[in-house]
């Protein structure tokens, strides 16, 4: 049982390979490539979420910028509010912010090899894909 889009490649390919029926093999390739767009829809989503928090971090950063190192703040750290200064915290926002940006990378990485990888498996199994009605 697989979903609409993913049986019609199924037969489609079979239809390009001279036949009618769908083989395992080709119910495979679909399995396949039907995981691999989840993945990536799975680290566009992360790679979205992570962004959302480095463009908060960036925000505070900015707020604070320029006040004084000994002015109060106060940081949230899990679900706590803890007291602090400026001085004490800036640092540790730009240290998460680089964290968030290496996380950003290597999402990014594994976005490109989860890429080339459906890439090589349209292009080994001629899988056309055709853009779906009413989807904007």
């Amino acid at each position: 049982s697989y979903p609409d889009d993913c049986y019609f490649l199924a037969i489609k390919m079979a239809e390009n390979e001279g036949g009618t029926d769908v083989t395992e093999e080709q119910k495979r390739v679909v399995q396949t490539y039907d995981n691999l767009k989840r993945e990536l829809l799975e680290l566009y989503s992360k790679i979205a979420e992570i962004d959302a928090d480095k463009s908060e971090h960036e925000l505070v950063l900015t707020q604070l910028n320029g006040l004084n190192g000994s002015r109060k703040c106060w940081q949230q750290v899990g679900e706590v509010l803890v007291e602090s200064n400026v001085e004490t915290v800036v640092p540790v926002l730009e240290e998460k912010k680089k964290h968030i940006e290496e996380a950003i990378q290597t999402l990014q990485k594994q976005v490109q090899l989860k890429e080339n990888e459906l890439g090589e498996l349209q292009k080994r199994y001629k899988i056309q894909v055709k853009p779906q009605v009413g989807v904007n």
